[in-house]
């Protein structure tokens, strides 16, 4: 996990080269709340604008963080700086120039929209950062729950919007806080639409329990309110080519190895990395004629930053073959959150060479030459077929006169498995058998996760040489299993 953190972290700082954003920690507050808004830049020098007040709304702190990395051979900064300030009514952050690197960098304008609930008790918020949006793409959802200070509660249940139409991610929860009269907690999601057209999201609700005492005043009862947050309506714009993934990708195709020896397992390794609903991308297949081709379950590693749900798609192949082979191109196609259009990203082909390979048996032709024609000796031709059978004669006769019950040997595939040390050399024996039977392909997926994943599943080689045959049985011809071999 620790490695797949330092590259999503690489990833991320990575993908802000030569440029700069800005992103609110909360657009939705209620009157006296601070609201921080926070620019970054990133390249090898950035300058930020001096920025006093935010409208007529005076900055309260300015607070700066830093780190770099080094890129062939440069040093690229990440700084981040954030300005809070506390507005009282709803306002319009404007576009900010940021020079980087002798560019002229703008940010988006944004807005903050501020809410009066000092005449109620309990307040359910429900917001997103978008009114409208394509299929797929990501959109903040934020339900803000807040009480009056010194408002107890004995007991409260929440109900979720429906969802009905999104996907819906949660994200991690912001620590409760206190503004003004209230104490203020956010849940965020970060959900995605699955189909076009003016989507409804249901009301939030909570049935909140208090203590209040009885009519009488000698007591005290259970009071239940419940409080209803607003719907929202989100106008939702088709992909075209009916695509279902939306952002900015790229993608990755290697193999561990090119060449290899007959029968050694290659690894194909696909990543996709960038912004969007990576979460719905499908899996990938590979079919390579008179190969062994086992696929790993794909891996996703994202999360919401700044605005942006990003991160990277995984996915793992293993081939056997006892031939050389060409791994196909492999295709990704999304609409792209920049250009408004299909975009197709394509791997190049990858020629593997299988080392020692048995090669197809040619018939050459050759035409007589009649001045270099060799005379044929019929005579010796016939002597020497004539000594070769009765030799063949007697060793027969020699053998079924010694003849003696041998003992069982072992087949070239128990032998394999006999030798193998480790878990990773008996399952580089077994994976060319992966599709032949079911007891193969557990053990084969014991042996992965031993080797890939730490598992703690033992394999009894005795056990395993003794059933083989059985396993492989009826499958093919005993030739033809030998030849696998």
């Amino acid at each position: 996990m620790r490695i797949l953190g330092r590259i999503y972290i690489f990833f991320v700082l990575t993908s802000l080269l030569f440029g700069a954003v800005a992103s609110l920690d909360k657009n939705h507050i209620i009157k006296g709340e601070s609201v921080t808004l926070k620019i970054s830049a990133s390249g090898e020098k950035a300058v930020f604008p001096k920025i006093f007040k935010i409208g007529e709304f005076p900055i309260d702190s300015i607070s700066k963080s830093q780190s770099e990395i080094e890129k062939e051979g440069k040093i690229y900064r990440f700084v981040s700086k954030y300005y809070t300030f506390t507005p009282f009514k709803d306002i319009k952050i404007p576009s900010f120039t940021v020079m980087v690197d002798g560019k002229r960098e703008k940010t988006k304008p944004l807005w903050v929209r501020v809410k009066d609930v000092e005449n109620r008790d309990f307040d359910l918020e429900m917001y997103a950062d978008k009114k409208e949006a394509f299929v797929g793409e990501p959109i903040r959802l934020s339900i803000v729950f807040r009480r009056r200070i010194g408002k107890s509660i004995q007991d409260i249940r929440f109900s979720l919007p429906s969802f009905e139409n999104f996907w819906a991610k949660k994200l991690i929860s912001t620590p409760k806080e206190i503004v003004g009269s209230f104490v203020s907690q956010t849940l965020q999601y970060v959900i995605f639409p699955q189909k076009s057209g003016i989507l409804e999201i249901t009301p939030a609700s909570l049935d909140i329990a208090e203590l209040k005492r009885d009519k009488e005043g000698y007591s005290y009862i259970t009071k239940w309110t419940k409080i209803v947050s607003n719907s929202l309506k989100i106008d939702v714009k088709p992909l075209e080519d009916n695509l279902k993934i939306y952002g900015k990708f790229n993608l990755s195709v290697k193999v561990d190895k090119k060449e290899i020896p007959s029968n050694t397992p290659v690894t194909l390794k696909i990543k996709i990395k960038g912004e969007g609903n990576i979460d719905d991308i499908d899996d990938f297949s590979l079919k390579i004629p008179k190969a062994t081709v086992y696929k790993t379950s794909p891996k996703i590693v994202a999360n919401y930053k700044d605005g942006k749900y990003e991160g990277f798609f995984s996915q793992n192949f293993t081939i056997v073959s006892k031939k050389s082979f060409t791994i196909p191109s492999l295709e990704f196609s999304y609409f792209d959150k920049d250009k408004k259009r299909r975009v197709t990203l394509k791997s190049d082909p990858i020629f593997i060479k299988v080392l020692g390979e048995a090669k197809d048996r040619k018939v050459k032709v050759i035409k007589a030459d009649k001045e270099k024609e060799e005379e044929v000796d019929m005579k010796k031709v016939i002597i020497i077929s004539l000594f070769t059978f009765i030799v063949g004669v007697l060793i027969g006769f020699l053998i079924k006169q010694n003849w003696r019950k041998p003992k069982k040997r072992l087949s070239s595939i128990q032998k394999r498995i006999k030798n193998a040390k480790g878990d990773k050399e008996l399952l580089q024996v077994l994976l060319p058998f992966v599709g032949r039977s079911k007891e193969i392909e557990e053990i084969v997926l014991a042996l992965e996760s031993n080797v890939y994943n730490n598992g703690g599943y033992k394999i009894d080689k005795k056990q395993l040489i003794k059933k083989i045959d059985s396993y492989l049985k009826g499958e093919e011809k005993k030739e033809e299993f030998e030849e696998l071999i």
